[in-house]
């Protein structure tokens, strides 16, 4: 019987030199250190009335950008009742970006790059304001 080392010394050598890094563990934060993205979501979140406060008086568009997810919620084209349509943007306005703060550190456990998960934020949120001016254009 072949011990674990040998097994894997055996892969090694019948594997070309390019497949070598498939073989070598992804470094993975320990512990509290990889929770970061959520902490940095609900310090984020805590603040989401203010922000939201201070945006609403601007231009639709920084609304659209900044707080998508609580726009479409109120949207009666998600087929949401009445009573739920008044109330997910309120609770969106907070829930948001510690929710975008759970995605973006599943992304970054899975061995994506920073730049890669700050980037598919920036195209879900450029998704969902796409949705919005879609919905917003379109006569009632």
């Amino acid at each position: 019987m072949i011990s674990n080392e040998a097994y894997r010394e055996q892969e090694r050598a019948a594997l070309p030199e390019a497949k070598e890094t498939a073989l070598t563990p992804v470094r993975r934060e320990a512990g509290w250190v990889s929770w970061w993205p959520v902490v940095v979501g609900v310090a984020l979140g805590v603040a989401g009335a203010q922000v939201h406060r201070i945006l609403a008086g601007l231009d639709p568009w920084a609304m659209r950008a900044v707080f998508p997810l609580a726009l479409i919620m109120g949207l009666r084209e998600t087929g949401l009742s009445e009573e739920l349509r008044r109330n997910l943007p309120e609770i969106m306005v907070f829930l948001q970006f510690p929710l975008e703060g759970l995605l973006m550190r599943a992304m970054l456990r899975r061995g994506s790059r920073l730049t890669a998960t700050l980037s598919q934020l920036a195209f879900l949120h450029g998704v969902c304001a796409l949705v919005l001016w879609m919905v917003a254009e379109t006569p009632r």
